[in-house]
């Protein structure tokens, strides 16, 4: 198991460890750039390995460019799938797709420990489904915006 890693927030980090894990697609959140084209897609896996608490460790790819996205997929889903082929445009579909997940630690420069995806390889035996405790981000139906102000009240 991982050291707790601190920050300046003063609460611990408790990272996914190293290696090939069973994990699932629980979230992707794309944002559009001004010509109408991807700018910047997120991916979010939940892998088997769990946290005390009971909840699953998430992590995290961000993809710059649609066809490195469309190239690391490309072996999970077969190069028949309709969203490699270009018949499929949502890339929501690959939500609650399960798959194994290389994940390394990349270190920041203030000492810092976070995981990061390096590869995706077709599932294994072991098939995981999409927990209860993770809510995508499209559905999440409090924004900052609607959250009271503590200090007028």
């Amino acid at each position: 198991m991982p050291n707790l890693i601190k920050f300046a927030k003063k609460s611990p980090y408790l990272p996914a460890r190293e290696g090939i894990h069973d994990a699932v697609v629980v979230d992707v959140v794309a944002s559009e750039g001004a010509d109408g084209t991807f700018n910047k897609i997120r991916v979010v896996w939940e892998v088997a390995e769990t946290l005390p608490n009971g909840r699953r460790f998430t992590v995290t790819k961000p993809y710059y460019c649609y066809d490195r996205f469309i190239a690391d997929f490309e072996p999970v889903l077969g190069s028949n799938h309709p969203l490699i082929t270009g018949e499929e445009e949502n890339i929501n579909t690959i939500v609650g797709l399960a798959m194994r997940v290389d994940v390394v630690h990349n270190a920041t420069s203030d000492g810092g420990v976070f995981p990061h995806v390096n590869a995706l390889f077709p599932a294994g035996k072991v098939v995981l489904l999409v927990s209860s405790y993770y809510v995508r981000l499209a559905d999440r139906s409090r924004s900052r915006e609607e959250v009271p102000n503590a200090a007028a009240a």
